[in-house]
């Protein structure tokens, strides 16, 4: 097998070279912002407000097949069967999520339910793109976005160490009830056993009892407490 080395002259381009035969992307702004939460709407807003365009993307409302895989947050199988509705899940997240109105009159362009799959800047390995490009996807279809400026604000996610009986039904991170709670309004369930006694169970526990929500008990591995008193 022979292969051809000879190189094009100089100042001609090569014609088994991909560069400038990548397809454009099918929108371009100047800063994408991936993740609506008080980070993102912060760095959307002032972005718009120094006359950029801004796309600003969240993956909630998740689908409701990923909420059953515990995705992106653990969910444990307490998911509400109000998340198979769409158009419902859309306004709950929108309705519950402070700053998102005043994304949109400073003309920032949201999408809820879009989740980045992937993100490339140029760079001299990627001479073939046409510009920095983001994979997006709603779950239907995919597409890639231009942007002169990323901003990712992709927040916490669930960590759950692993245990005996840690993956049944009923076992859920903290992320995952307190969206459940407040994102979707969408939790089956009355009463909760809270492992932990940190700040984030804490406030696990208080934002249960302030949907009513049983908490009959902390379990904590210390001989103590180790959240902040006040609480």
């Amino acid at each position: 097998m022979s292969m051809d080395t000879t190189l094009p002259p100089h100042g001609m381009a090569d014609p088994k070279s991909a560069v400038g035969k990548f397809p454009a992307p099918e929108q371009m702004v100047d800063v994408l912002v991936v993740g609506a939460g008080p980070a993102g709407l912060a760095a959307a807003l002032e972005a718009a407000r120094s006359g950029a365009s801004v796309l600003l993307v969240d993956e909630h409302p998740v689908p409701v097949g990923l909420a059953g895989l515990d995705v992106p947050y653990l969910f444990g199988g307490r998911a509400g069967a109000a998340l198979a509705n769409p158009a419902r899940m859309v306004e709950r997240v929108a309705a519950a999520t402070p700053g998102l109105v005043e994304a949109y009159d400073a003309g920032v362009e949201v999408l809820l339910g879009v989740s980045a799959w992937g993100a490339w800047v140029e760079r001299p390995g990627l001479a073939v793109l046409p510009c920095s490009l983001a994979g997006l996807s709603d779950g239907s279809r995919s597409w890639m976005c231009g942007f002169r400026r990323l901003v990712v604000a992709a927040g916490a996610r669930d960590l759950v160490l692993s245990f005996r009986d840690a993956d049944q039904p009923g076992v859920m991170g903290a992320r995952g009830l307190a969206a459940l709670l407040t994102r979707y309004d969408a939790f089956e369930g009355r009463e909760i056993v809270i492992l932990g006694t940190g700040r984030l169970a804490l406030d696990t526990a208080l934002l249960a009892l302030d949907r009513g929500i049983a908490v009959p008990a902390l379990v904590e591995a210390a001989a103590a407490p180790v959240g902040p008193a006040p609480m």
